[in-house]
């Protein structure tokens, strides 16, 4: 039980430092189409490739922080250093990526998976709407509107830089309307140089975090997963597994939009393990199973519902 209620803190206080999103599809309704597909790709190119840093704020559940962003791409590598304002002192320093080494998720908004039904998928659980303009930060953005078709995924309200095409605001929003949380900067400097000084910990307790959840030097496409889920909900494509530091399997889904992934470990037989955690618009959902007369714990922890992370537990099963 406590490795489980590692896997959920770690992931869970790691989406603190997550920044705004960075892994959108596009569809437009209407006329909107080619604009909403030209302003989220810019987004998605943006956020990996340009040098920026600024302060912006994470509020959920009634709790404000403020953060220091600074972000810096030397050659075609990333930096990047965040640094908690307010309360507790926290930084993540993240290094290393390379901006070709892209998500699923960007791989999607930028058009560079097939088939085309992927595609289609990604239109037949969200509409996109431009909803006019505002100003974030002092700079003037466009504002982007995602609704999901389904109760199987959250929605967003999305500010994006007119100028340099970065997210500086984003509000996930449940299925019944509610701003689960929203990040939104207050000030932004874009395009300067940014020197190593910059990029050191502030603090001796820091921690060193790869860009994503799922790092691309270890994690493999092409392998069949161990596990498989017999249902998944509409638009999720498998994007990857690795084995975790504690030996679980982990296994990662996106639609392009929203991400999940599933962790697999055995279990104790004694220990009848469930429960779940939540931030914001990101549940964790841990239960047991039993395979062969071995129990399992099995994980999912992402951006989708409860009752969706229930489902997706329940229809897991060992590949044959």
């Amino acid at each position: 039980m406590n490795k489980r209620r590692g896997i959920i803190v770690a992931v869970l206080s790691g989406l603190l430092f997550v920044g705004p999103p960075i892994a959108l599809a596009a569809n437009g309704s209407g006329d909107d189409t080619e604009q909403v597909n030209r302003v989220l790709k810019q987004m998605s190119t943006a956020v990996r490739e340009l040098n920026y840093r600024g302060l912006f704020t994470y509020e959920v559940g009634g709790s404000l922080d403020t953060y220091q962003i600074i972000h810096r791409v030397s050659g075609n590598t990333e930096y990047e250093r965040l640094f908690k304002l307010n309360g507790a002192e926290r930084e993540v320093l993240r290094s290393g990526q390379t901006t070709n080494c892209l998500s699923q998720g960007d791989k999607l908004l930028r058009g560079l998976l097939r088939p085309p039904q992927i595609s289609s998928n990604l239109r037949d659980n969200y509409h996109f709407y431009l909803t006019g303009d505002e100003r974030v930060a002092g700079r003037p953005t466009v504002v982007v509107q995602v609704v999901p078709k389904d109760e199987h995924r959250f929605g967003y309200t999305l500010g994006i830089d007119k100028q340099s095409g970065l997210p500086l605001k984003s509000m996930r929003v449940s299925t019944g309307k509610r701003i689960m949380e929203r990040i939104q900067f207050i000030d932004l400097s874009v395009g300067a140089e940014i020197g190593d000084p910059e990029l050191n910990p502030l603090s001796e307790q820091h921690n060193q975090a790869a860009h994503d959840l799922i790092d691309c030097r270890s994690t493999s496409t092409a392998e069949q997963p161990a596990w498989q889920p017999n249902w998944l909900p509409a638009g999720f494509v498998y994007s990857g597994q690795r084995e975790t530091e504690t030996g679980d399997h982990m296994l990662t889904y996106t639609d392009g939009l929203a991400t999940f992934s599933i962790f697999v470990g055995r279990a104790n037989a004694r220990a009848a393990i469930e429960g779940r955690a939540q931030i914001g618009a990101t549940v964790a959902y841990v239960n047991q199973r039993v395979w062969n007369g071995q129990p399992h714990s099995v994980t999912v922890v992402g951006e989708i519902p409860f009752a969706t992370a229930q489902q997706v537990v329940a229809a897991l099963e060992p590949r044959q």
